[in-house]
């Protein structure tokens, strides 16, 4: 009999983090993009369908701690499922998904008894997604995953999936054989063993091997180990199911379950032709197969990892569809940035501060033709525009429909449960907003400030109130990369970070977080 964890590495957590490409609203927004009608998914342009009242069904395989379903099933009236062969991310979510009585259902099932499951119920889904699981897991249970897709993913519904990548894991292929070799000849205890096997790596490269002369992507990946968290390396290169493949051999397998590949799944993807020189672009505009076509572009910008959107029956939009979709979607701000920020040229601001009038309230890409660029921004710089700031985590596309006083309820009640948890340890640094249906990022400290709000501190009192629950916690902050000593260091501080957040108040009311 295979082993439960069926070579995922289990004896590590993952990290605590929120996808926002695996909201239900950024993917519709991103097959609209690509032409797509989707349907009784479309819950985004002013007209909402005739299925809209329907309970759509959301499965996650793969969920690491949960953070990104725990969010979605805070936000939405979707019923959502889930698993994750670690018995601890499965308890983890378990905890945070307790609050505001969402409908999840979470298990530690692996994917076979997973898919027993699910014929047992006779399941069906809207939206499948697996996000970095498909690399991570041996080719048994890749066959196991796509008989769940076959099985129980509808007519019209949607799949997501990440993946590492050939031809860019190339060169890097080959250092990972290299630290699961060492890692499987030495003895010790499976984290002692990845730590010396990462140290091994980098003392073996600093003896400058013809390897190393002749591979560049070792050294890659040695500035990978140095710079990335020891979760994060555990899981990338000590999976014993870890495998690479190419986009054509991805298609191929959703291809029998009755897959078409629609798009990237970040709003960029649209627009990567622009970033390929004149000369590999005629090139490309030579190849007529789509499937080669995007291959080819994979070997020109040397893609290593690919985040896909796949659908179960197609129906395309026309150019005038596809226009008036984009432009009667409404959308707000979910991150303010500093004004000196570097990545914000003046129509980003521009676009900022357009959506930051009237309280934050959305506003749909129709009015913002009309008031940016002096009126005259043509849809595709527009389009561009807005693809950019979504991938940037600046803006997001809004639901149309209403946000019922029960979910309203329970965002709130899934942050103060997140915010008052930050006030005894560290924890999850995304909020619920139901505006998105989806999560925000908010920092540690703010997150102390904002519970301290939501429980009456008065706003001169902050500043003290966070520090007494930091120091006690042994949390200073940081300035400048030096960690402050006093107290009134820190407090001084912690005034600065409070000063930045006041103004950030009525858009997160505005997105249903407080």
């Amino acid at each position: 009999m295979a082993n439960w964890n069926d070579g995922y590495l289990t004896d590590i957590e993952y990290l605590d983090t929120y996808f926002s490409y695996l909201n239900p609203l950024f993917m519709n927004l991103n097959l609209t993009f690509a032409g797509f009608d989707v349907g009784q998914h479309d819950c985004i342009s002013l007209q909402t369908s005739s299925d809209s009242n329907d309970k759509q069904s959301y499965l996650e395989m793969g969920f690491g701690r949960g953070v990104s379903l725990c969010v979605h099933a805070a936000t939405t009236d979707m019923s959502f499922v889930g698993t994750d062969f670690n018995p601890s991310h499965t308890l983890f979510a378990r905890n945070l998904a307790k609050v505001g009585n969402a409908d999840i259902q979470l298990y530690d099932d692996s994917f076979e008894l997973l898919y027993k499951r699910l014929q047992k119920q006779e399941a069906e889904f809207d939206y499948i997604v697996l996000h970095g699981v498909w690399s991570w897991v041996s080719y048994e249970n890749q066959k196991v995953i796509l008989q769940i897709i076959r099985d129980h993913l509808k007519v019209g519904g949607i799949v997501y999936v990440s993946y590492n990548c050939f031809p860019g894991w190339d060169g890097k292929w080959s250092s990972r054989k290299l630290l699961t070799m060492y890692h499987d000849y030495i003895s010790g205890a499976k984290v002692e063993r990845i730590r010396n096997a990462l140290g091994f790596f980098k003392d073996f490269l600093e003896t400058n091997p013809l390897y190393l002369q002749n591979n560049p992507s070792a050294a890659r990946v040695s500035q990978i180990i140095e710079n990335e968290k020891f979760d994060y390396l555990a899981h990338e290169f000590f999976n014993d199911g870890a495998n690479c493949c190419y986009f054509v051999d991805m298609v191929r397998d959703l291809e029998s379950c009755k897959l078409q590949f629609a798009c990237g799944a970040l709003p960029l993807w649209h627009y990567e032709d622009s970033s390929l020189n004149k000369q590999n672009q005629a090139f490309l505009d030579q190849i007529a197969e789509p499937t080669l076509k995007e291959q080819l572009k994979d070997y020109y910008l040397n893609r290593q990892f690919r985040n896909d959107i796949f659908v179960k029956g197609a129906q395309k939009l026309s150019g005038q569809q596809i226009c008036d979709k984009f432009l009667n979607t409404r959308f707000t701000l979910t991150s303010i940035p500093d004004s000196d920020a570097e990545d914000l040229d003046a129509i980003r601001k521009d676009m900022i501060a357009f959506l930051a009038k009237d309280s934050y309230t959305p506003k749909s890409m129709r009015e913002a033709q009309l008031q940016l660029g002096g009126g005259g921004l043509h849809i595709r710089e527009l389009a561009k525009l807005v693809a950019d700031m979504m991938t940037s985590g600046y803006i997001h596309p809004v639901t149309n429909r209403d946000i019922t006083d029960s979910i309203a309820k329970r965002s709130i009640d899934f942050n103060r449960h997140i915010f008052s948890n930050q006030c005894k340890k560290q924890y999850v640094r995304y909020a619920a907003a139901p505006l998105i249906g989806g999560g925000v990022l908010i920092n540690e400290v703010s997150q102390v400030f904002l519970y301290g709000l939501m429980s009456g501190v008065d706003e001169k009192g902050l500043g003290a109130f966070a520090w007494d629950i930091l120091k006690a916690q042994g949390r200073k902050l940081n300035k400048a990369g030096v960690d402050l000593e006093s107290d009134k260091e820190n407090i001084k501080e912690l005034d600065s970070v409070l000063q930045d957040l006041l103004p950030k108040i009525p858009l997160y009311k505005n997105l249903g977080i407080i």
